[in-house]
Protein backbone atom coordinates (compact mmCIF):
# COMPACT_ATOMS: atom_id res chain seq x y z
CA UNK A 1 0.00 0.00 0.00
CA UNK A 2 1.01 3.60 -0.62
CA UNK A 3 -0.06 6.06 2.08
CA UNK A 4 -0.36 9.59 0.65
CA UNK A 5 -0.67 12.49 3.10
CA UNK A 6 0.41 9.87 5.64
CA UNK A 7 0.53 12.09 8.72
CA UNK A 8 1.54 10.41 11.96
CA UNK A 9 0.46 6.98 10.83
CA UNK A 10 -3.17 6.29 11.72
CA UNK A 11 -3.89 4.88 8.28
CA UNK A 12 -0.73 2.78 8.14
CA UNK A 13 -1.27 1.47 11.67
CA UNK A 14 -4.78 0.37 10.78
CA UNK A 15 -3.63 -1.13 7.49
CA UNK A 16 -0.96 -3.15 9.29
CA UNK A 17 -3.66 -4.57 11.59
CA UNK A 18 -5.35 -5.83 8.40
CA UNK A 19 -2.09 -7.49 7.29
CA UNK A 20 -1.45 -4.90 4.58
CA UNK A 21 2.21 -4.15 3.86
CA UNK A 22 2.67 -0.37 3.74
CA UNK A 23 5.51 0.11 1.27
CA UNK A 24 5.52 3.92 0.86
CA UNK A 25 4.45 6.85 3.05
CA UNK A 26 4.46 10.40 1.70
CA UNK A 27 4.04 13.63 3.66
CA UNK A 28 5.35 17.18 3.51
CA UNK A 29 5.64 17.85 7.28
CA UNK A 30 8.80 16.56 8.94
CA UNK A 31 7.41 15.89 12.47
CA UNK A 32 4.64 13.68 11.08
CA UNK A 33 7.01 11.77 8.84
CA UNK A 34 9.44 11.28 11.74
CA UNK A 35 6.62 9.81 13.83
CA UNK A 36 5.59 7.57 10.95
CA UNK A 37 9.17 6.37 10.44
CA UNK A 38 9.65 5.64 14.14
CA UNK A 39 6.65 3.33 14.17
CA UNK A 40 6.83 1.93 10.63
CA UNK A 41 10.57 1.47 10.08
CA UNK A 42 10.25 -0.90 7.10
CA UNK A 43 8.23 1.63 5.10
CA UNK A 44 9.98 3.90 2.59
CA UNK A 45 9.39 7.53 3.58
CA UNK A 46 9.23 10.53 1.25
CA UNK A 47 9.28 14.06 2.70
CA UNK A 48 7.82 15.97 -0.23
CA UNK A 49 4.94 18.23 -1.25
CA UNK A 50 2.71 15.73 -3.03
CA UNK A 51 1.37 18.35 -5.42
CA UNK A 52 4.93 18.76 -6.69
CA UNK A 53 5.71 15.04 -6.86
CA UNK A 54 5.91 13.01 -10.06
CA UNK A 55 3.86 9.84 -9.43
CA UNK A 56 5.91 7.93 -11.99
CA UNK A 57 8.93 7.94 -9.68
CA UNK A 58 7.06 5.94 -7.02
CA UNK A 59 6.73 2.17 -6.95
CA UNK A 60 3.36 0.76 -7.90
CA UNK A 61 1.37 -0.82 -5.07
CA UNK A 62 -1.95 -2.66 -5.02
CA UNK A 63 -3.66 -0.09 -2.79
CA UNK A 64 -3.44 3.69 -2.72
CA UNK A 65 -4.76 5.40 0.42
CA UNK A 66 -4.98 9.17 0.22
CA UNK A 67 -6.12 11.69 2.83
CA UNK A 68 -6.00 15.02 0.96
CA UNK A 69 -6.22 18.26 2.88
CA UNK A 70 -9.65 18.69 4.47
CA UNK A 71 -9.13 22.11 6.06
CA UNK A 72 -10.75 24.19 3.33
CA UNK A 73 -13.64 21.79 2.78
CA UNK A 74 -14.90 22.10 6.36
CA UNK A 75 -17.44 24.62 7.62
CA UNK A 76 -16.60 27.18 10.28
CA UNK A 77 -19.40 27.54 12.81
CA UNK A 78 -21.85 26.00 10.37
CA UNK A 79 -21.03 28.43 7.54
CA UNK A 80 -19.58 27.47 4.16
CA UNK A 81 -16.13 28.88 3.56
CA UNK A 82 -15.93 31.59 0.96
CA UNK A 83 -14.03 30.61 -2.17
CA UNK A 84 -12.35 32.48 -4.97
CA UNK A 85 -13.39 32.27 -8.61
CA UNK A 86 -12.75 28.81 -10.03
CA UNK A 87 -11.31 28.10 -13.45
CA UNK A 88 -12.51 25.51 -15.94
CA UNK A 89 -11.07 22.49 -17.69
CA UNK A 90 -12.29 19.86 -20.17
CA UNK A 91 -11.96 16.32 -18.84
CA UNK A 92 -12.96 14.85 -22.21
CA UNK A 93 -9.65 15.90 -23.73
CA UNK A 94 -6.11 14.80 -22.90
CA UNK A 95 -5.59 15.86 -19.30
CA UNK A 96 -3.28 18.81 -18.92
CA UNK A 97 -2.43 18.67 -15.23
CA UNK A 98 -1.08 22.23 -14.85
CA UNK A 99 -4.37 23.54 -16.27
CA UNK A 100 -6.48 21.21 -14.10
CA UNK A 101 -4.60 22.08 -10.92
CA UNK A 102 -4.78 25.79 -11.72
CA UNK A 103 -8.57 25.58 -12.11
CA UNK A 104 -8.84 25.21 -8.33
CA UNK A 105 -7.25 28.35 -6.83
CA UNK A 106 -7.29 26.86 -3.32
CA UNK A 107 -4.16 24.68 -3.22
CA UNK A 108 -5.44 22.69 -0.25
CA UNK A 109 -8.60 21.63 -2.09
CA UNK A 110 -6.58 20.96 -5.25
CA UNK A 111 -4.81 18.10 -3.47
CA UNK A 112 -7.88 16.00 -4.31
CA UNK A 113 -6.61 15.98 -7.89
CA UNK A 114 -3.36 14.39 -6.72
CA UNK A 115 -5.35 11.20 -6.11
CA UNK A 116 -6.28 11.10 -9.81
CA UNK A 117 -2.70 11.86 -10.86
CA UNK A 118 -1.34 8.90 -8.89
CA UNK A 119 -4.11 6.54 -10.02
CA UNK A 120 -3.53 7.53 -13.65
CA UNK A 121 0.21 6.92 -13.44
CA UNK A 122 0.31 3.81 -11.25
CA UNK A 123 -2.99 1.99 -11.93
CA UNK A 124 -3.53 0.84 -8.36
CA UNK A 125 -6.01 -2.02 -8.03
CA UNK A 126 -7.80 -0.20 -5.21
CA UNK A 127 -7.89 3.43 -4.05
CA UNK A 128 -9.32 4.72 -0.76
CA UNK A 129 -9.82 8.45 -0.19
CA UNK A 130 -10.57 9.92 3.23
CA UNK A 131 -11.85 13.44 3.83
CA UNK A 132 -14.61 15.38 5.60
CA UNK A 133 -18.19 14.85 4.34
CA UNK A 134 -18.28 18.45 3.07
CA UNK A 135 -15.87 17.44 0.30
CA UNK A 136 -18.98 16.36 -1.61
CA UNK A 137 -19.96 20.06 -1.81
CA UNK A 138 -16.70 20.87 -3.60
CA UNK A 139 -17.32 22.45 -7.00
CA UNK A 140 -15.16 19.90 -8.80
CA UNK A 141 -16.38 16.83 -6.90
CA UNK A 142 -18.53 15.51 -9.80
CA UNK A 143 -15.64 15.94 -12.26
CA UNK A 144 -13.27 14.31 -9.78
CA UNK A 145 -15.46 11.19 -9.58
CA UNK A 146 -15.90 11.21 -13.36
CA UNK A 147 -12.14 11.33 -13.89
CA UNK A 148 -11.65 8.28 -11.69
CA UNK A 149 -14.35 6.52 -13.70
CA UNK A 150 -12.55 7.39 -16.92
CA UNK A 151 -9.48 5.64 -15.52
CA UNK A 152 -11.53 2.45 -15.23
CA UNK A 153 -12.57 2.64 -11.58
CA UNK A 154 -15.93 1.92 -10.02
CA UNK A 155 -16.58 3.48 -6.63
CA UNK A 156 -18.62 3.55 -3.46
CA UNK A 157 -18.89 6.40 -0.94
CA UNK A 158 -19.61 5.85 2.73
CA UNK A 159 -19.90 8.38 5.54
CA UNK A 160 -18.60 6.52 8.57
CA UNK A 161 -18.42 7.37 12.28
CA UNK A 162 -15.25 5.87 13.78
CA UNK A 163 -17.13 5.18 17.01
CA UNK A 164 -19.33 2.73 15.09
CA UNK A 165 -16.80 0.88 12.90
CA UNK A 166 -16.03 -2.52 14.40
CA UNK A 167 -16.21 -5.07 11.58
CA UNK A 168 -12.90 -6.81 12.26
CA UNK A 169 -12.07 -5.48 15.74
CA UNK A 170 -13.04 -2.88 18.29
CA UNK A 171 -14.21 0.63 17.44
CA UNK A 172 -12.59 3.71 19.01
CA UNK A 173 -14.12 5.75 21.82
CA UNK A 174 -14.47 8.83 19.61
CA UNK A 175 -17.23 10.14 17.36
CA UNK A 176 -15.41 11.02 14.14
CA UNK A 177 -17.57 11.26 11.03
CA UNK A 178 -15.63 11.17 7.78
CA UNK A 179 -16.06 10.65 4.05
CA UNK A 180 -14.54 7.48 2.59
CA UNK A 181 -14.55 6.77 -1.14
CA UNK A 182 -13.41 3.29 -2.15
CA UNK A 183 -12.45 2.77 -5.79
CA UNK A 184 -11.75 -0.53 -7.50
CA UNK A 185 -10.67 -1.22 -11.06
CA UNK A 186 -13.20 -2.81 -13.37
CA UNK A 187 -11.22 -6.07 -13.27
CA UNK A 188 -11.30 -6.22 -9.45
CA UNK A 189 -13.97 -7.36 -7.01
CA UNK A 190 -15.76 -4.74 -4.93
CA UNK A 191 -15.12 -4.98 -1.17
CA UNK A 192 -18.08 -5.35 1.16
CA UNK A 193 -19.84 -2.38 2.70
CA UNK A 194 -18.87 -1.36 6.21
CA UNK A 195 -21.82 -1.93 8.55
CA UNK A 196 -21.84 0.35 11.57
CA UNK A 197 -22.49 -0.95 15.08
CA UNK A 198 -24.57 0.79 17.73
CA UNK A 199 -22.49 -0.67 20.56
CA UNK A 200 -20.32 2.28 21.56
CA UNK A 201 -17.20 2.45 23.74
CA UNK A 202 -17.17 5.02 26.55
CA UNK A 203 -14.58 7.75 26.76
CA UNK A 204 -13.81 6.39 30.23
CA UNK A 205 -11.72 3.73 28.50
CA UNK A 206 -9.22 6.28 27.17
CA UNK A 207 -9.07 8.67 30.16
CA UNK A 208 -6.38 8.64 32.83
CA UNK A 209 -7.51 8.31 36.44
CA UNK A 210 -6.02 11.67 37.48
CA UNK A 211 -8.92 14.16 37.86
CA UNK A 212 -6.70 17.25 37.71
CA UNK A 213 -6.88 20.35 39.91
CA UNK A 214 -10.01 21.46 41.71
CA UNK A 215 -11.61 24.44 40.02
CA UNK A 216 -11.88 26.17 43.41
CA UNK A 217 -8.11 25.89 43.91
CA UNK A 218 -7.00 27.30 40.58
CA UNK A 219 -4.72 30.31 40.94
CA UNK A 220 -5.96 31.62 37.58
CA UNK A 221 -9.75 31.49 37.20
CA UNK A 222 -11.24 29.93 34.12
CA UNK A 223 -12.81 32.23 31.56
CA UNK A 224 -16.47 33.09 32.04
CA UNK A 225 -17.47 31.23 28.85
CA UNK A 226 -15.69 28.11 30.10
CA UNK A 227 -17.42 28.32 33.48
CA UNK A 228 -20.79 28.65 31.77
CA UNK A 229 -20.15 25.45 29.79
CA UNK A 230 -18.97 23.67 32.92
CA UNK A 231 -22.00 24.72 34.96
CA UNK A 232 -24.39 23.77 32.15
CA UNK A 233 -22.73 20.35 31.89
CA UNK A 234 -22.88 19.73 35.64
CA UNK A 235 -26.55 20.72 35.68
CA UNK A 236 -27.37 18.49 32.71
CA UNK A 237 -25.69 15.40 34.19
CA UNK A 238 -26.14 15.53 37.98
CA UNK A 239 -25.37 11.82 38.42
CA UNK A 240 -22.24 11.63 36.23
CA UNK A 241 -18.89 11.48 37.98
CA UNK A 242 -16.84 12.37 34.90
CA UNK A 243 -17.82 14.53 31.95
CA UNK A 244 -16.13 15.98 28.89
CA UNK A 245 -16.57 19.60 27.82
CA UNK A 246 -15.74 20.41 24.20
CA UNK A 247 -14.72 23.88 23.06
CA UNK A 248 -16.01 23.91 19.50
CA UNK A 249 -19.31 23.78 17.66
CA UNK A 250 -22.64 25.23 18.63
CA UNK A 251 -23.26 23.06 21.70
CA UNK A 252 -22.68 24.74 25.05
CA UNK A 253 -23.10 21.55 27.09
CA UNK A 254 -20.63 18.69 27.49
CA UNK A 255 -21.30 14.96 27.67
CA UNK A 256 -20.78 12.21 30.26
CA UNK A 257 -17.67 10.08 29.89
CA UNK A 258 -19.91 7.04 29.50
CA UNK A 259 -20.29 8.21 25.86
CA UNK A 260 -17.56 8.39 23.21
CA UNK A 261 -15.60 11.62 23.16
CA UNK A 262 -16.37 14.16 20.44
CA UNK A 263 -14.20 14.60 17.38
CA UNK A 264 -10.54 15.18 18.21
CA UNK A 265 -9.00 18.16 16.42
CA UNK A 266 -5.53 19.61 15.85
CA UNK A 267 -5.90 21.88 18.90
CA UNK A 268 -6.77 21.42 22.59
CA UNK A 269 -10.56 21.37 22.41
CA UNK A 270 -11.62 18.94 25.17
CA UNK A 271 -11.55 19.22 28.96
CA UNK A 272 -12.29 16.57 31.59
CA UNK A 273 -14.58 17.37 34.54
CA UNK A 274 -14.59 15.09 37.57
CA UNK A 275 -16.79 15.26 40.65
CA UNK A 276 -14.69 14.48 43.72
CA UNK A 277 -15.51 14.50 47.48
CA UNK A 278 -13.73 17.87 47.68
CA UNK A 279 -15.34 19.51 44.67
CA UNK A 280 -15.19 19.54 40.87
CA UNK A 281 -11.81 18.98 39.24
CA UNK A 282 -10.89 20.22 35.78
CA UNK A 283 -8.08 19.55 33.32
CA UNK A 284 -7.50 19.51 29.56
CA UNK A 285 -7.42 16.24 27.65
CA UNK A 286 -3.88 14.88 27.32
CA UNK A 287 -2.18 13.80 24.13
CA UNK A 288 -1.87 10.22 25.39
CA UNK A 289 -5.64 10.12 25.94
CA UNK A 290 -6.35 11.66 22.53
CA UNK A 291 -4.05 9.10 20.89
CA UNK A 292 -6.03 6.30 22.52
CA UNK A 293 -9.17 7.93 21.14
CA UNK A 294 -7.68 7.48 17.66
CA UNK A 295 -6.86 3.84 18.36
CA UNK A 296 -3.12 4.23 18.95
CA UNK A 297 -1.50 2.08 21.63
CA UNK A 298 0.37 3.69 24.51
CA UNK A 299 3.63 2.31 23.08
CA UNK A 300 3.26 4.41 19.92
CA UNK A 301 6.21 6.79 19.55
CA UNK A 302 5.48 10.47 18.84
CA UNK A 303 8.00 12.98 17.48
CA UNK A 304 7.97 16.75 17.75
CA UNK A 305 6.74 19.23 20.33
CA UNK A 306 3.58 18.82 22.40
CA UNK A 307 1.70 21.02 19.92
CA UNK A 308 3.14 19.04 17.02
CA UNK A 309 1.85 15.81 18.56
CA UNK A 310 -1.61 17.31 19.18
CA UNK A 311 -1.73 18.31 15.52
CA UNK A 312 -0.61 14.87 14.33
CA UNK A 313 -3.27 13.14 16.41
CA UNK A 314 -6.01 15.52 15.28
CA UNK A 315 -5.06 15.05 11.63
CA UNK A 316 -4.92 11.26 11.88
CA UNK A 317 -7.28 8.69 10.42
CA UNK A 318 -8.86 6.58 13.17
CA UNK A 319 -6.94 3.31 13.05
CA UNK A 320 -10.02 1.09 13.27
CA UNK A 321 -11.58 2.59 10.14
CA UNK A 322 -8.38 2.11 8.14
CA UNK A 323 -8.17 -1.44 9.51
CA UNK A 324 -11.69 -2.40 8.43
CA UNK A 325 -11.59 -0.74 5.01
CA UNK A 326 -8.25 -2.40 4.25
CA UNK A 327 -9.46 -5.74 5.63
CA UNK A 328 -12.39 -5.59 3.24
CA UNK A 329 -10.00 -5.25 0.32
CA UNK A 330 -7.75 -8.05 1.57
CA UNK A 331 -10.73 -10.40 1.74
CA UNK A 332 -11.68 -9.92 -1.92
CA UNK A 333 -8.24 -9.31 -3.43
CA UNK A 334 -6.47 -12.38 -2.03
Amino acid sequence: MTDLFAGGGGTSTGAALASVDVRVAVNHWAPSLATHAANHPTTAHENIDISQADPARFQRTDILWASPSCTHHTRAQGKRRETRQHGEFDIDRAWDWPTIMAAEPDKARATMFDVVRFAEALHHRYVIVENVPEVMDWMFYPQWLQMMGMLGYQHRVQILDAAKVATSGRAVAQHRVRFFATFWRDDQQAPDLITETESLRPADEILDADPGRLISERTRPLAQASMERIEATLDRYPDAQRMIVSYYGASKVGRPSSCPIGTLTTHDRHAVLTRTPRGVAYRMLRNAEAARGMGFRDTYQWCGSTKDVTKQIGNAVATNVARDLCAGIVQVAA
